[in-house]
């Protein structure tokens, strides 16, 4: 079994119609390949069943600024986003930052008739990462710099695949810091 310092997972994250009762919006992953990070975003277009109009959350808009109109012009099939994160990740570890994530993610597949073809963990992003810096055997004050630095050039943005980007670059820069890349 590899050890957690050998892992290369994915971070995933989703945006969502409402702060907790909604829809997922959008669905972006990012993972280090062995020579960079790689990221990416997609819009989902509202499934059938899903009430655009009674699970719309102004505050959740503000946040990631996705609008309604904007959703519906631009999203894709929630059967074409399940059919590509099948795709590009299938058999790898996905790891998110909320417990939320898994919720927005049943309800993709549930909607899309499909089931997902890689492993969805419930250790979080952030415990995740927290055990690779022990694994590593960083001090606190190299992690904070890491950490500050990786924000600063991959900021929190609330889209999917720019927050998922963070987490990657983050896992990567770890591990570049202690010599295992």
């Amino acid at each position: 079994m590899a050890s957690i310092v050998d892992l290369s997972p994915v971070f995933i994250d989703f945006e969502a119609s409402a702060l907790h009762d909604g829809f997922p919006i959008e669905v972006g992953w990012a993972y280090f390949d062995g020579k960079s990070v790689r990221s990416e975003g997609h819009l989902i277009r509202p499934g059938p069943d899903w009430d655009l109009q009674g699970n719309w959350d102004e505050t959740a808009e503000a946040l990631h600024r996705i609008s309604r109109e904007h959703l519906l012009a631009n999203g894709e099939p929630v059967f074409m986003v399940a059919n590509r994160m099948n795709e590009m990740l299938a058999g790898k570890e996905v790891f998110a930052d909320s417990p939320f994530d898994g919720q927005w993610m049943d309800q993709l597949f549930e909607a899309a008739g499909a089931d997902p073809s890689f492993t969805m963990r419930t250790m979080l992003a952030p415990a995740l990462v927290d055990q690779l810096s022990l694994a590593m055997g960083l001090y606190d004050s190299e992690i904070q710099k890491i950490t500050k630095t990786v924000h600063q050039l991959y900021p929190h943005t609330h889209r999917a695949a720019d927050d998922a980007r963070q987490w990657a670059e983050l896992w990567h820069a770890l591990k570049q810091s202690a010599g295992h890349i």
